[in-house]
């Protein structure tokens, strides 16, 4: 199983940027987690493909960059159903991202 974060990513930002600097953007991303999971669920909801493939899409580009993989991996997964003409599957997807959303959050927010 993917990590929910890839400590080594988080040391390297650290060392661009500052441990403090980087905390601070790791509580925002941890806020901006649970924003991109509602509208990642709402998209769902409306059973809207293009919106929930943009949000996917966001979702693993912002993941990946704070080494969050495993939110990365799963908005990956969505994004590529969607693409592939895989609705049910996508919409099925959205179910184990929004929980990995949750956890990766609640890990950020303790570290």
């Amino acid at each position: 199983m993917t990590e929910l974060i890839d400590r080594e990513r988080l040391e390297r930002l650290a060392a661009q940027i500052s441990r403090p600097v980087l905390d601070r953007m790791l509580v925002q991303f941890a806020d901006r987690l649970a924003e991109s999971g509602r509208a990642v669920a709402s998209a769902a909801a409306a059973d809207d493909p293009v919106a929930l493939r943009h949000e996917a899409h966001k979702l693993l580009g912002v993941a990946g960059t704070f080494g969050a993989d495993a939110v990365a991996a799963a908005a990956r997964s969505v994004e590529t159903a969607v693409d592939e003409g895989r609705a049910a599957e996508a919409r099925d997807g959205v179910a184990p991202l929004l929980g990995l959303i949750e956890a990766t959050a609640a890990r950020l927010k303790t570290r």
